[in-house]
């Protein structure tokens, strides 16, 4: 299991955090994911053997 932690500052609304934290989701191996609208970051735990950082970009 690997994370990473994108910059996602281009989001405007609470809603956008939600939009983009569903799709993170439901990507073939992660794990987890954690939106952080205070830092306009997003936390994405996954299985490195299913995708990469690079898919999740």
């Amino acid at each position: 299991m690997k994370s990473v932690t994108p910059d996602v500052g281009g989001l405007l609304s609470i809603p956008d955090f939600a939009v983009v934290e569903k799709r993170l989701t439901v990507m073939p191996g992660v794990l987890h994911v954690a939106m952080n609208a205070g830092s306009t970051s997003a936390t994405v735990e996954f299985d490195d053997e299913v995708t990469s950082a690079t898919n999740l970009a």
